[in-house]
């Protein structure tokens, strides 16, 4: 990698730590290549970018966007997952994959800048997306209003029904 290649990585990454919504660091060293073949896939169907580190350049980054304490993580193969959609879609899917796998080692996270814990992201891997909510929101909505049409229309059958008798 040349200097020029060097300086686009190191860019890159400061833009992501500085612009992303949520990032998540993730330890890869113990991942074979077909593992990290379908976190990619699952990460890039659901609107998530994974990237794989080089650290010394990683360090560089870090020390341009004032996120010092983030050098300890990058030690051994290290990878950065970031998403600027859907910020709780990103924790589930790299819990989950974890739970399948074992051997991926959740090193840090952030949600709009501000650092949480892994207790904190199996947490929030367990609560539904935002497009679920959205269904089962409009589902209530369509129940209510179907209630409503049909308590509306009750009285007028009743009446039918009895001058039909």
């Amino acid at each position: 990698m040349n200097k020029k290649e060097k300086e686009l990585q190191i860019q890159l990454l400061s833009n992501i730590l500085f612009n992303m919504k949520c990032i998540i660091l993730v330890g890869i060293d113990c991942l074979n290549t077909v593992d990290i073949t379908e976190l990619r896939r699952e990460l890039y169907n659901n609107n998530i970018q994974l990237k794989v580190l080089k650290n010394n350049l990683a360090k560089i980054s870090v020390n341009n966007t004032n996120m010092m304490h983030l050098n300890k993580y990058f030690i051994k193969s290290t990878a950065i997952a970031w998403s600027n959609v859907d910020k709780l879609n990103i924790f589930n899917i790299i819990i989950n994959f974890n739970k399948q796998h074992n051997n991926l080692n959740i090193k840090f996270g952030s949600i709009d800048k501000k650092n949480i814990s892994i207790e904190e992201m199996k947490f929030l891997a367990t609560l539904p997306s935002i497009k679920l909510l959205r269904i089962k929101i409009i589902n209530v909505i369509k129940s209510i209003i179907l209630k409503l049409i049909i308590s509306i229309h009750m009285p007028y059958k009743q009446i039918i029904n009895i001058l039909k008798k």
